[in-house]
């Protein structure tokens, strides 16, 4: 047992970026008190153990090793949950994203190991950046958005280092850019930019599932992947079309942005031919519409 909650209490301080120094000064014990629990040579005091657990994000019973740890994926989605409701409030959509920002803040915090709910803290971080740069929103609180994008820049590089989730490292990086972009540090966002895949690659992984269900399971299987990718697809080709034609609206004229927004929903209304797409394909035509010129 001395090892195993050694051991963990180990891979645990290491996966949450702490030292030993900042681990004991967080439970009030010394750092070589927990080198001598990392190291086998002891074990802490029973009043220590939920401190650790907390400090760490996981249960009691998954520190001590009798127990998987499961609170990342609930703590997830009832963050999730919560932040849906805060977007559905009548205040005004900046200070919703506010709001959420602040909240997932105090919940990252209480799980430093949970990256998917860190990254969904910076994507928030993103969406006030956005109005930053647009309306001027917190131009009278400039400390506040200063502190709030040192703040995303920081959980960022906690994803970096020691998140293993490759799709969590890349939205991380995506809003990331968003960030640097609209803080006009164009050096960084392009550093983020240049690490996310590419439309150029013809090397992507979709195929080959694909052919691996096929060759493992038949082709019942394969046909299920087939129609996953193809939602990928909608979802790729409806975010690339709603972030364009947000600034084709916004510079062209009205005529000119109407003729773009027919032949970008005339290539989403084909995806409709699909029954398995079309309610997909009806949302991401909605969402589009939005930056249509109003009259």
């Amino acid at each position: 047992m001395t090892n195993t909650i050694g051991n963990n209490i180990k891979e645990k301080r290491i996966k949450c970026g702490f030292t030993q120094e900042e681990v004991a000064n967080r439970i009030a014990v010394t750092p070589q008190a927990v080198s001598k629990w990392e190291n086998g040579g002891g074990l802490p005091d029973i009043t220590q153990i939920a401190p650790l657990a907390r400090l760490f994000g996981v249960s009691t019973d998954a520190l001590l090793g009798v127990a998987t740890d499961l609170q990342g994926a609930a703590h997830l989605n009832t963050a999730q949950e919560h932040v849906t409701a805060l977007l559905e409030s009548t205040q005004p959509i900046t200070e919703r994203h506010l709001a959420a920002y602040r909240y997932l803040c105090e919940e990252s915090d209480r799980e430093p190991a949970n990256y998917p709910l860190m990254c969904l803290c910076i994507n928030h971080g993103a969406e006030i950046s956005r109005y930053t740069d647009f309306d001027g929103f917190l131009s009278d609180r400039p400390e506040e958005k200063h502190s709030i994008f040192a703040d995303c820049e920081h959980r960022n590089a906690c994803i970096d280092r020691y998140c293993e989730d490759r799709n969590v490292i890349e939205k991380a990086d995506f809003a990331m850019a968003w960030i640097y972009l609209h803080c006009q540090e164009f050096d960084k966002a392009r550093k983020r930019i240049d690490r996310l895949p590419s439309l150029m690659s013809n090397n992507l992984r979709e195929p080959l599932e694909a052919q691996l269900a096929l060759f493992e399971h038949g082709y019942a299987s394969e046909k299920e992947v087939i129609k996953n990718n193809m939602r990928k697809l909608l979802h790729a080709t409806g975010k690339e079309f709603a972030y364009s034609f947000e600034d084709i609206a916004r510079e062209e004229k009205a005529e000119e942005s109407a003729a773009f927004f027919e032949k970008m929903c005339g290539i989403i209304k084909a995806y409709e031919a699909f029954d398995f797409l079309c309610d997909i394909a009806k949302e991401w035509e909605k969402e589009i519409s939005q930056f249509l010129p109003k009259d």
